[in-house]
C-alpha cells in the first residue's frame, strides 16, 4: 500500500520543478535503459532456457516419462517474446531435437516420428498467430496515429501567452487510450481582447467528442466577429442546436430503413429500434464558461467596452471558476446563469446570455474547470478540495498551478476517473 505524498508548494524547498514532477510522473526523469536492455534479453534467452531445461531434464530423469513433447512449447514462447523468424528456427530445431534419442532405448523411433511433425503444426499454427497479432498492431499504430492528429486538430495546442494573458490547460480523459472527450477549451485573440471557452459535452470519453467539436468551430469563427460575448454564447447555442438537429435526422433515416426494405413486416422493427434509441434523441446540450479579458490600454477605448483591468464572463450552466486575487480565492457568481448551450430551443423566448465583470489586473488569475474536477469523487466518499487546494499555489505560474492541480487530481481519485476532466487557468501579467 502506497502512502499519498503531500505537498506543500509554498515551502521553500518544494521548487517548481518538483512540483511539476510529482503532477506528471511521466515527466520526470527518464528512467535508464538498462532493465529495458535486461528484459530484452531474457525474452530472448528464455524460449533456449526452456529447450535447454526439456533436454536436460530428459537425460538426468530415470522414469519411463516422455519429456520430448514439452519442446512444443519453446515454438510458441519465441513468437509470443520476439519474433517469427525465432519462431520458424526454434521450432525447425525442437523438431530435430525430437528425433534424437536422449537416453538409448528410452523411446521408440516411432514415437519420436510422431513428435517430430507435432512440433512442425504447433510451430506453424503459432507462426500464423504471430502474423495475425503483427498485422493487428500495425492497423492498431495506423489508426492511432490518425486518431493523435484527429485529437491534435481538435484541442489545439494553448500557447503559453495570448497578448496580456499567460495560461495553463490539463486535460484528462475518461475514455481509456483517448486524449480528448467531452471536455472542449479554445483560447483565440480577437479584435475584442483574448476570449476563452472551457465546456463539458453530454456525456464522456468519444461519444461527446462530435458535439464538443461544433461547438469549438463555432467558437472560433463567432469569437473572432461578435463584438459582445453574450452574442458569441447565442451563437454557440444556436450552432449545437442544428447540430443536435442534424444528429437526430441521421438517427431517424437509419431507423426507418428497416421499414422501407421490408414494407409492413419492418414497421415492428423500426418501432422496436425508435424505442431503443428514443433516449439517444434527447436534446445535446453542453455546459460552458466564456471569458473576454481585453487588451490592457485599448480595451476602455471602445464604447460599451469593458475595463482593461475588468474580464467579462458568461457561465452557460457551468461550475463557477474560480478569481484567485493576491492571497483571496473566491467563486465567481453570476446572479441569473444562462441555460446551457443547446437548450435555447426549450423556452418560448430567444436563448438569453447574461455577462457578469469581476475585477481582473496585472498578476490575478482565472481559475476554469469542469464538473469532472469539482464532482471528482474519491473511494471514501469525499470530493477533491479544488478551492482549498487553490489557497496554496494562487502566487505560482499558471502552469505550476495546472500540474499541482493535476498531480493531485490523480493522487485522489487514485488514476481512475469517471469523468473526462478539464482545467483552464488564466493570468494577465503585469
Amino acid at each position: 500500500m502506497t502512502t499519498a505524498t503531500h505537498l506543500d508548494p509554498r515551502r521553500p524547498e518544494r521548487t517548481e520543478e518538483a512540483l511539476r514532477a510529482h503532477a506528471h510522473p511521466a515527466r520526470r526523469a527518464p528512467v535508464s535503459r538498462v532493465p529495458r536492455r535486461v528484459m530484452r534479453i531474457a525474452v530472448y534467452a528464455a524460449p533456449a532456457l526452456w529447450v535447454a531445461c526439456v533436454v536436460a531434464l530428459s537425460l538426468a530423469l530415470q522414469l519411463g516419462v516422455q519429456l520430448t513433447p514439452l519442446l512444443a512449447a519453446a515454438p510458441a514462447i519465441a513468437c509470443a517474446g520476439t519474433g517469427r523468424r525465432q519462431c520458424i528456427a526454434l521450432g525447425c530445431a525442437c523438431a530435430l531435437l525430437a528425433l534424437l534419442p536422449f537416453r538409448p532405448g528410452s523411446e521408440e523411433f516411432g514415437e519420436r516420428l510422431v513428435i517430430a511433425p507435432t512440433i512442425l503444426i504447433v510451430t506453424f499454427a503459432t507462426y500464423l498467430v504471430a502474423q495475425r497479432r503483427l498485422r493487428t498492431q500495425r492497423a492498431y499504430d495506423e489508426v492511432r496515429q490518425i486518431a493523435e492528429v484527429t485529437q491534435r486538430v481538435l484541442l489545439r495546442p494553448v500557447p503559453a501567452r495570448v497578448g496580456p494573458v499567460v495560461t495553463a490547460v490539463e486535460y484528462l480523459s475518461a475514455a481509456s487510450g483517448a486524449q480528448i472527450g467531452g471536455d472542449f477549451y479554445e483560447i483565440i485573440e480577437t479584435p475584442f481582447g483574448v476570449r476563452a471557452i472551457l465546456g463539458d459535452m453530454r456525456g464522456n470519453g468519444l461519444d461527446a467528442v462530435s458535439g464538443a467539436s461544433a461547438l469549438l468551430g463555432a467558437f472560433r469563427e463567432a469569437g473572432a466577429v461578435e463584438p459582445a460575448l453574450e452574442a458569441v454564447a447565442v451563437r454557440l447555442d444556436a450552432a449545437l442546436a442544428r447540430h443536435a438537429s442534424e444528429i437526430r435526422r441521421a438517427q431517424l433515416a437509419r431507423l426507418t430503413q428497416p421499414q422501407l426494405e421490408l414494407g409492413g413486416q419492418g414497421k415492428g422493427k423500426a418501432q422496436a429500434h425508435r424505442d431503443a434509441h428514443a433516449e439517444t434523441w434527447a436534446e445535446d446540450f453542453a455546459t460552458a464558461v466564456l471569458v473576454q479579458i481585453p487588451f490592457g490600454g485599448t480595451g476602455a477605448s471602445q464604447p460599451g467596452a469593458p475595463d482593461a483591468a475588468e474580464a467579462t464572463l458568461v457561465l452557460c450552466g457551468h461550475p463557477s471558476p474560480f478569481l484567485v486575487h493576491g492571497t483571496e480565492t473566491r467563486p465567481v457568481e453570476s446572479a441569473a446563469c444562462s441555460l446551457p448551450l443547446g437548450l435555447g430551443s426549450l423556452v418560448s423566448e430567444p436563448y438569453a446570455a447574461t455577462a457578469v465583470t469581476v475585477p481582473f489586473g496585472p498578476d490575478d488569475a482565472l481559475v476554469l474547470y469542469t464538473d469532472g474536477v469539482s464532482d471528482a469523487r474519491a473511494r471514501c466518499g469525499t470530493f477533491f478540495p479544488l478551492e482549498s487546494m487553490l489557497r496554496g499555489v494562487c502566487d505560482l505560474p499558471p502552469d505550476t498551478i495546472a500540474d499541482f492541480l493535476r498531480g493531485r487530481l490523480l493522487e485522489h481519485m487514485r488514476g481512475e476517473l469517471n469523468d473526462d476532466a478539464a482545467l483552464l487557468v488564466l493570468r494577465r501579467e503585469a
